[in-house]
């Protein structure tokens, strides 16, 4: 999996709160995982992914998995193995503030709230700023939902548009 760091969260009032992932994934790949994660095993439960996700999770992510019901926690002797992986149970006991649009995100790419319409896709635009100043916030270029339910047309269309974004091409 590359690296892709990235923030799942979920609409609050004006803007999003969420969680970092250090190693996300592709666009194509997180909105699928999150697809699938949705329907089982989340049983199409929106708070309850938002809860694993964000809540029960304050360290944030070094990856994502398809089982949550697997184990999560950190392993020094093990860090790479398949699966979820957290920064805040097992060998490692970190919390962060939760991410939000405020937020330093100098190291972000991805962002995806995650809410009852679907995934919302945005990515972080810098603009002409090369030089990079710690405790920076982007403007975040939202590039389009991903409904649950949308079709693999629907979702194809989408994904060129990020992947457009990527290259700085507009769609």
């Amino acid at each position: 999996m590359s690296y892709f760091p990235s923030v799942i969260a979920r609409p609050d009032g004006t803007g999003f709160t969420g969680r970092q992932v250090h190693s996300a994934g592709t666009p194509a790949y997180v909105t699928a995982l999150l697809t699938q994660l949705y329907r089982r095993p989340f049983n199409r439960d929106v708070n309850a992914m938002q809860a694993f996700f964000i809540d029960r999770h304050p360290g944030g992510w070094s990856q994502l998995g398809n089982d949550p019901a697997a184990d999560t926690r950190w392993s020094d002797a093990e860090p790479f193995r398949e699966g979820f992986i957290c920064y805040c149970h097992g060998d490692r006991h970190e919390a962060f503030a939760p991410f939000t649009q405020d937020s330093d995100a100098t190291f972000v790419d991805w962002l995806y709230v995650i809410s009852a319409d679907g995934i919302d896709v945005s990515r972080a635009d810098w603009g002409d700023d090369e030089e990079l100043d710690d405790g920076a916030a982007p403007t975040w270029q939202y590039l389009g939902r991903i409904g649950w339910d949308d079709t693999s047309r629907q979702r194809a269309e989408l994904l060129a548009t990020v992947r457009a974004a990527s290259c700085g091409v507009q769609a």
